[in-house]
């Protein structure tokens, strides 16, 4: 940071450090603050403080992408980045992650800098709104951006557009509150901090898709949806460096779990379909975070010893990446590995929750994360099953299967059909 940009942070502290403490000591108290008071009060801040002044000549254009989520959700945000800096060539443009995504994200080509923070302790506006204003005062004032924007499309538990006022930018750019009735229910008044809230079209619905369009809004005519993983020749090296050591024939990578028990297959369903493929001269390597150990180990006792190598929560999230760069097929359920195949060009045999004879709207996972643009089956459950017939509010439509922490829906898919799946690939 220059000495002058320092004393320019110093100077919008002085100004708003008063403003947003006493707006959080009311919020503490539970006493009722109106949306736009937040905004107008903090705006009228950055004006005293000299952050709307015209820039000068010569002024590099500073760009902020914040993006709080998961891996898929970054993964399959890569193709908006590149777009973007198509948009900017010469501008500063740096990207807000959350650390257990910066080490995916550390080696993009299209940011100057990859910023990584921890998340505030509660999902509650008190506590964002905090976190935020510190985030803000201790990193982002100093870095004076023209432009936040924030591509998430979904549901936002982090009010990115809220940290996208405190940061200082003068334009505010994100899909508004009511691009989805579900996203209108628990995001109400995000649009109050946006400068430019846009809706999406019923025929724009993947996810990469809406980052397009929200590049085609920007002034990209002609967006590429192409996905791209970034990885260090280091951690390429350190996943050849483990299948050639660990494996036979030809890699198979198999995501064992998810973050979420409706989209995780049974592992005692999963080990009886990579069973059927025991004649096949593959090696499959288990794959997940140390909370999947108990998964990959159920599957990896099950199936013939040498079969299997078990990565679970032993490998660094780029290796686990490489490795699904590397194998002939990867396997697994609605998570971030399987965004992470389709961006290395990976054929994916992928299981999903959402049962075939239920709705598929606007908001339903599946028609928003399916694998993008390459070689894929997909299985999904026949019928739904239990309380998932009935007719889902909407909390529950978005992933067909009302259960939110048990496999329910998706145990009813046959792991034959994995298998039959996987051999179509592999044969």
């Amino acid at each position: 940071m220059s000495e002058v940009a320092a004393a320019e942070a110093r100077d919008v502290h002085d100004v708003l450090a008063p403003i947003i403490e006493e707006i959080y000591a009311r919020l503490a108290q539970d006493e009722p603050v109106m949306l736009t008071e937040i905004r107008d009060r903090v705006e009228a801040g950055f004006v005293q403080a000299g952050y709307r002044a015209k820039r000068p000549a010569g002024w590099q254009r500073r760009v902020l992408v914040v993006r709080l989520d998961e891996i898929g959700d970054n993964v399959l945000n890569s193709a908006f980045l590149r777009g973007l800096r198509t948009l900017y060539p010469d501008a500063r443009i740096d990207l807000l992650v959350k650390p257990s995504v910066y080490p995916l994200m550390e080696h993009c080509p299209y940011v100057d800098e990859v910023l990584h923070v921890q998340m505030a302790r509660s999902m509650q506006l008190g506590d964002l709104y905090f976190w935020a204003y510190r985030l803000s005062d201790e990193v982002l004032w100093a870095r004076q951006y023209d432009a936040c924007i924030v591509p998430r499309w979904d549901t936002d538990e982090t009010w990115s557009s809220l940290l996208a006022l405190f940061s200082g930018a003068r334009e505010r750019i994100g899909y508004s509150e009511h691009v989805s009735p579900l996203k209108a229910k628990i995001c109400e008044g995000m649009n109050t901090f946006l400068t430019q809230a846009f809706l999406t079209p019923p025929h724009v619905v993947h996810e990469v898709e809406k980052g397009m369009y929200l590049l085609r809004l920007l002034g990209v005519e002609h967006p590429d949806g192409k996905l791209e993983l970034w990885l260090s020749s280091a951690d390429v090296a350190e996943a050849k460096a483990l299948l050639a050591k660990a494996g036979r024939g030809r890699a198979v990578a198999v995501a064992v779990a998810t973050r979420e028990g409706r989209k995780t297959y049974p592992p005692t369903l999963l080990a009886k379909a990579l069973g059927e493929l025991a004649d096949l001269d593959v090696t499959f390597y288990l794959l997940g975070g140390p909370e999947d150990a108990e998964a990959a180990a159920v599957v990896e006792h099950a199936l013939p010893a040498g079969r299997t190598v078990n990565l679970a929560g032993r490998t660094r999230l780029p290796v686990s990446a490489a490795v699904v760069a590397l194998s002939s097929l990867y396997m697994g359920g609605d998570t971030g590995m399987t965004h992470v195949a389709a961006a290395a060009g990976r054929p994916v045999v992928e299981w999903f929750c959402h049962p075939m004879d239920t709705v598929v709207s606007v908001n339903s996972l599946y028609a928003r994360f399916y694998p993008w643009r390459v070689p894929a089956i997909v299985l999904r459950p026949e019928h739904a099953i239990g309380a998932c017939t009935e007719k889902p509010d909407v909390f529950e439509e978005i992933a067909g299967c009302h259960s939110r922490s048990d496999a329910h829906c998706i145990q009813t898919i046959d792991p034959h059909y994995i298998a039959l799946a996987a051999r179509r690939f592999l044969s």
